[in-house]
């Protein structure tokens, strides 16, 4: 049909590269190499974990992984010391619960008060209906009572602890136990 092309000897018959096989074009976010796909799977399962950890400390709402996971440590950190304490006392060791203590800095314990002067955290307590929040929840729920104490860095201790500790801090003032009230409100 083609008469104007000369035609040549035996044409040599080109190698056919390796069949290639087309690319399969991934929906967004979707992976198909298997490395990728291993490697989301192992982002979504840190994802699942860290927010599963995050739901166990209390008033972490941070976005930040690094803020957050500092936050997490700062946490069982007061846990590990809250089971030392709580533990020497159990074992009459109250004297060396004060010293082991005896760190913790005043200001953390104490709020600012009107006038510019401190106010012992607990009269702020006590005045702010915190204290009756708390009698309330330990009577339904003692798991919720805790975690109200601890969203506002407070945790509960034996009195004979409280005021072991409390001296330490003070010496020169007697020590305040306040009494329970039977009234009811």
């Amino acid at each position: 049909p083609f008469h104007s092309q000369p035609t040549s000897g035996p044409v040599a018959a080109a190698p056919h590269p390796p069949a290639v096989r087309p690319r399969v074009r991934a929906r967004r976010g979707q992976a198909t190499d298997p490395h990728s796909i291993a490697e989301r799977l192992r982002r979504e399962r840190i994802a699942e974990r860290m927010k599963a950890l995050q739901e166990l400390v209390p008033s972490c709402n941070k976005t930040d992984r690094a803020a957050m996971l500092d936050e997490i440590v700062d946490y069982v950190k007061f846990l590990r010391l809250q089971v030392k304490v709580l533990s020497m006392s159990r074992l009459g060791a109250a004297g060396a619960v004060a010293q082991l203590v005896a760190d913790v800095p005043l200001l953390s314990v104490e709020g600012d008060g009107a006038g510019g002067g401190t106010q012992p955290a607990w009269e702020k307590w006590s005045n702010d209906g915190t204290e009756q929040q708390v009698a309330k929840l330990m009577e339904e729920d003692i798991g919720a009572a805790m975690q109200f104490l601890q969203s506002k860095a407070l945790c509960i201790v034996p009195i004979s602890l409280a005021s072991a500790i409390f001296p330490a801090h003070q010496p020169d003032a007697p020590t305040i136990v306040k009494p329970e009230s039977n009234t009811p409100s």
